[in-house]
């Protein structure tokens, strides 16, 4: 893999474009397409003096509540791309919850499938989630139908903030490399997320058929309780 020369938001903005939202305030005009049909589900800002969003699901199984960008990330030979976000990702009912962060062409309703399901069974992008009945992360990357899921030991219900981070490293017209990194230490830092042996776990796809991608973060109830995780900040970064 490359260098990640995207660490520093907004560091040239001639040699790249930066996607980013400290949710001072909640833009589902503009910036994002609020999905949350279900009722009781709809993200709000925070009124505890932090700049957060609730993604409040609603309390019923399968409703949900996703933030989609109206902004689109395509994939082309020697870019690279750098999806990050802060969350707490609390749980309301044990391990209910399903959770979503990445990059994902299409996504709106059943970003999450229903019953656990995880992300669509067909999509372009990739993406940190967590499904109802698991308590850890899991990791996917896909291009259509074809896809690549790891799962870590690596908890999402903390009492703190977590920074789930992505990188794709487009090497070639038909390789683009995609490594994942998760910090558990308040999300003020990160570390590659590795396999049972203690080497970084690393999907690779063939961009040729990539398609342009939406950011999307959100919840899916996965009970009768109301999830209402919370994100700090959402940033997308591509090399031009």
């Amino acid at each position: 893999m490359g260098s990640i020369v995207l660490d520093q938001l907004n560091a040239n903005p001639d040699h790249q474009v930066d996607f980013f939202d400290d949710f001072v305030l909640l833009d589902v005009v503009g910036r994002w397409t609020n999905v949350s049909g279900d009722t009781g589900a709809e993200p709000t800002l925070a009124t505890d003096g932090k700049s957060d969003v609730l993604l409040t699901t609603g309390a019923t199984n399968n409703n949900e509540c996703y933030l989609t960008s109206n902004l689109l990330f395509d994939l082309a030979v020697g870019q690279q791309v750098l999806a990050e976000a802060k969350v707490l990702a609390t749980e309301a009912a044990t391990d209910d919850l399903n959770f979503i962060f990445g990059i994902v062409s299409g996504a709106g309703a059943n970003a999450l499938q229903d019953d656990g399901g995880g992300p669509p069974a067909s999509y372009s992008g990739a993406c940190i989630f967590k499904v109802d009945g698991g308590t850890t992360w899991n990791l996917e990357s896909s291009v259509g139908g074809s896809q690549t899921t790891s799962t870590t030991t690596l908890t999402s219900a903390q009492s703190t903030y977590q920074l789930l981070r992505i990188l794709i490293d487009v090497v070639s017209a038909t390789e683009a490399e995609v490594s994942f990194m998760i910090g558990q230490e308040g999300g003020n830092f990160f570390r590659l997320v590795t396999d049972s042996n203690g080497q970084p776990i690393k999907h690779t796809i063939n961009p040729t058929s990539f398609a342009a991608a939406n950011v999307v973060i959100g919840a899916k109830a996965g009970g009768a309780a109301s999830e209402v995780p919370r994100v700090d900040y959402v940033r997308v970064s591509q090399t031009k």
